[in-house]
């Protein structure tokens, strides 16, 4: 029989290499106790970059609100004043490249026929700000809905938002 298995009493090589009972107990809590911290300290690394990405998120989300109620309050303005036929204030609402290509008399020309053809400014428009540049859809805007109207472009300057004479046509 083998000489490490067999016997009562006698140790087994098995046992021989193994630490002594009071070495188990001494080291045991620690290496458990090492290992919960680490756990914990992970744990923690993981909530702190999560709750930046949510800050980070929230703070992205505020930034342009003042902005986008810029655009809509000149939008605003300048629908009123071309429904209303005042045409020098619409065209204070247009930017300086635009004003630099085009005359009053001209841009009074343009918009004189259309009134209130580009919509008023509706409650859930879209308004997407970037920087000193941003769009407008003044329209209603759902997640699954085609658009069907101009997409507006702005941009920034001095502070105020103006219409630079670009837009987009969407048709659904």
């Amino acid at each position: 029989m083998h000489r490490g298995l067999s016997g009562l009493g006698r140790q087994s090589r098995f046992h021989r290499d193994a630490p002594p009972s009071h070495e188990i107990l001494s080291l045991e809590p620690l290496k458990v106790r090492q290992s919960m911290n680490a756990l914990w300290r992970k744990r923690i690394v993981v909530a702190a970059v999560g709750l930046a990405l949510v800050a980070g998120a929230a703070a992205w989300s505020f930034r342009g609100r003042a902005d986008v109620r810029a655009i809509a309050a000149r939008y605003t303005y300048r629908h009123s004043a071309l429904s209303e036929r005042r045409f020098a204030d619409a065209y204070a609402v247009m930017s300086t490249g635009y004003r630099a290509g085009h005359s009053m008399e001209q841009f009074a020309a343009d918009f004189e026929e259309f009134g209130d053809a580009f919509g008023r400014l509706e409650p859930g428009c879209n308004v997407r700000v970037h920087g000193s540049h941003a769009r407008l859809y003044p329209f209603e805007a759902d997640w699954l809905e085609l658009w069907n109207g101009p997409d507006f472009e702005w941009v920034k300057t001095d502070g105020e938002w103006f219409l630079t004479g670009e837009y987009d046509w969407f048709l659904d």
